[in-house]
């Protein structure tokens, strides 16, 4: 899983997609209402690279228990681009976060994270919105990623 975050980090969309399992499931997408699996992967890495520069990943803590792998990590990079309605504002931005991903056969099977959005100020004081610490996290207890198929 650290070499997918590299993956991000240098941009290299064509072996991101290599990471994913045919019939991959984004329980937390980033950007609601894109397509679903693989596809709504492209969309969303397309525009978030829009969005963001100079994008880096790094792990506090990562953590494998049977086919789960559980990545608690900080995002950064510069606003660039619009990103849910903020138009690029050229701030440095970060995200604190946690992704779970279950593996089968070597690739990402479903996922679910970060939980929080970057912190982006736009230039007229306005925040994205955010869910409630934790929010995703306890709708674990129920969520298809945690049960076996």
């Amino acid at each position: 899983m650290r070499r997918f975050f590299e993956c991000i980090d240098a941009g290299d969309f064509g072996v991101l997609l290599d990471f994913y399992a045919p019939g991959f499931i984004d329980h937390a997408p980033t950007y609601p209402g894109l397509a679903e699996g693989t596809e709504g992967v492209g969309q969303a890495f397309t525009m978030s690279l829009a969005a963001f520069s100079d994008v880096r990943h790094v792990i506090d803590d990562q953590i494998a228990s049977g086919d789960r792998v559980v990545t608690r990590m900080t995002a950064s990079g510069t606003h660039i681009g619009d990103f849910r309605g903020i138009a690029g504002t050229g701030r440095s931005v970060s995200m604190e976060g946690i992704a779970i991903h279950r593996i089968a056969d070597g690739k990402i099977r479903r996922a679910l994270g970060p939980q929080r959005p970057p912190r982006v100020a736009a230039a007229d004081g306005r925040r994205l919105a955010s869910k409630a610490p934790g929010a995703g996290l306890r709708r674990l207890a129920g969520d298809a990623l945690c049960s076996k198929p």
